[in-house]
């Protein structure tokens, strides 16, 4: 395993590496490395792995980690798709778990599945040694992004303990009036599939079906809200983009458009169809317009859409699967109303939501926009987890929260729209400076999480919780979802809150690292 130490894990000792190779040991993805090394390191790795796999004299099955000299290295295969991470051991107290090593493989091949659909391992199954990169494009970006968030010098508590990272603290009225406009919109389009609110980023309202198999599972919405936070047009621009959320649906795109309502607080509106067409397109575009004037956000002058018949204008844009070729115009602003473009002659059949129809309307500033201002403007929120610390004398936590959320569409018997697990943390203080400082307070927390989830931090505990996981998905009524959640155990772990509630503690010699869980809480 020298090649590995030489060319993948010395140049950044501190970090895990993680690499994507097709069954064939063709590299598709590194974290780090020159292409030369991780060229040999992905054909070592598949060797032993599929020597291993495939051996009648061992028949072991395929290999789930192992661990040489000073380092410990995970394996995830899915049909064609081998994904391998390779950490560093520090010391047994400071190694990363398995579980979470697992977790992050997982979101690897969940952000390839989103980019292109689970279309990919067809095109291995024609041709083993396709050079997949040259497909990736942007989602190489993101996948590295994803993967520095979720490690110590991130924000890596959503992933651990698979919550949302929502915008905090706002109020109960101001978070109600942005869910019920999402609501009242969406209840009367039958095509939204998801409506979401985001604020800098972050998760303000959600509103989603009642069928609990059809909801929005964390991990998809962390893919989606890393995918549209690195648009460049977020801000400046209508977008309509296809998108694939492999814990939905695998198979197959939805499209989402969005629309930055206000661009100082970088409030953004995001709904989510099934269909991909002219008409839904401008139906999201009516339904934004009433959202907006149900929040009282006056219209801005700025860019739209044009749509163009692609008989006229790019044959291409036909080929590639597009049915519109769109370009920008400057609209403006009549009444407190957008100048919509029109594609079909007949607007107002297609578009049933308008904004209010005079700017007294919005001469009363948005509640929502007072809110989102002043905390943005300020240290409110800051300020508010430091009074959290303080109560608890502690000097650092991360918090999770199942709240109820509203559904689109009739309530399920019961009144019940399921939950959304929501998380908040406080930023590392000076306590946790150093890179070492904040791996230490990283593997306790890994480690605490498991103890709160299985009893155990080990290795076995955790393929065990694993097959149980994988099993339980192939039993229940979910197995019918064309999703990948049957390839993913690790994510349904941390998707799922601990069965009992408890207590979990580590001493670090000053320090006591502390896991509570409640009915509805976990810290």
């Amino acid at each position: 395993m020298s090649s590995v130490q030489d060319g993948v894990i010395s140049r950044c000792p501190t970090e895990c590496n993680f690499l994507v190779l097709s069954a064939s040991g063709k590299p598709i993805f590194a974290r780090r490395g020159s292409e030369e090394h991780v060229a040999r390191v992905c054909g070592l790795l598949e060797a032993v792995r599929t020597s291993i796999a495939y051996s009648r004299t061992l028949n072991l099955g395929e290999m789930q980690s192992l661990r040489s000299g000073s380092l410990f290295v995970v394996f995830m295969a899915v049909d064609s798709i081998t994904l391998i991470a390779i950490a560093p051991i520090r010391s047994e107290s400071e190694t990363e778990t398995y579980q979470y090593l697992r977790l992050q493989l997982e979101y690897l091949f969940a952000l390839i599945i989103f980019s292109m659909t689970e279309q990919v391992q067809a095109i291995f199954q024609r041709n083993a040694s396709f050079d997949l990169r040259t497909m990736l494009g942007a989602t190489e970006g993101i996948m590295r992004e994803v993967l520095d968030y979720a490690g110590p010098k991130g924000n890596p508590g959503p992933f651990l303990l698979g919550g949302a990272e929502t915008f905090f603290p706002l109020s109960p009225e101001a978070r109600e009036t942005a869910s019920r406009a999402l609501q009242n919109v969406g209840s009367k389009t039958n095509d939204t599939v998801f409506a979401l609110l985001l604020a800098d980023g972050k998760l303000l309202s959600l509103v989603q079906p009642a069928f609990r198999p059809h909801q929005l599972r964390v991990s998809d919405m962390h893919l989606l809200l890393h995918f549209l936070c690195r648009h460049q047009g977020l801000y400046s621009s209508e977008l309509w983009l296809p998108v694939c959320l492999p814990r939905f649906n695998s198979s197959g795109f939805l499209y989402c458009y969005t629309q930055c309502l206000q661009v100082e607080s970088k409030l953004v509106l995001a709904l989510v169809s099934q269909h991909g067409t002219t008409e839904q397109f401008q139906i999201f575009q009516g339904a934004a317009a009433a959202i907006r004037s149900e929040l009282s956000i006056p219209v801005v002058a700025g860019s739209v859409l044009r749509i163009h018949d692609t008989d006229t204008i790019f044959e291409s844009s036909q080929e590639a699967g597009s049915d519109v070729v769109w370009s920008r115009m400057e609209a403006e602003v009549t009444n407190g109303e957008e100048d919509y473009v029109d594609a079909s002659g007949d607007g107002d059949k297609m578009i049933p939501y308008i904004a209010g129809t005079n700017e007294s309307h919005f001469r009363k500033e948005s509640m929502l926009l007072k809110e989102l201002k002043l905390l943005l403007d300020s240290n409110i929120t800051d300020d508010t987890l430091q009074e959290y610390l303080d109560m608890a004398q502690a000097i650092h936590f991360i918090f999770r929260f199942d709240a109820s959320i509203h559904s689109k569409g009739r309530q399920p018997r019961g009144g019940k729209g399921g939950h959304l697990t929501q998380c908040i943390s406080t930023p590392l203080c000076a306590e946790f400076e150093s890179v070492e400082a904040k791996q230490r307070l990283w593997s306790r927390y890994q480690k605490l999480n498991l103890r709160l989830r299985l009893g155990s931090a080990s290795v076995e505990s955790s393929m065990d919780a694993f097959d149980m996981i994988s099993q339980d998905h192939l039993d229940s009524k979910e197995a019918v979802a064309p999703g990948i959640g049957k390839h993913c155990p690790g994510i349904g772990l941390v998707e799922s809150p601990p069965n009992m509630e408890g207590l979990s503690y580590i001493m670090d010699e000053r320090e006591i690292f502390l896991a509570v869980n409640g009915s509805e809480f976990e810290l």
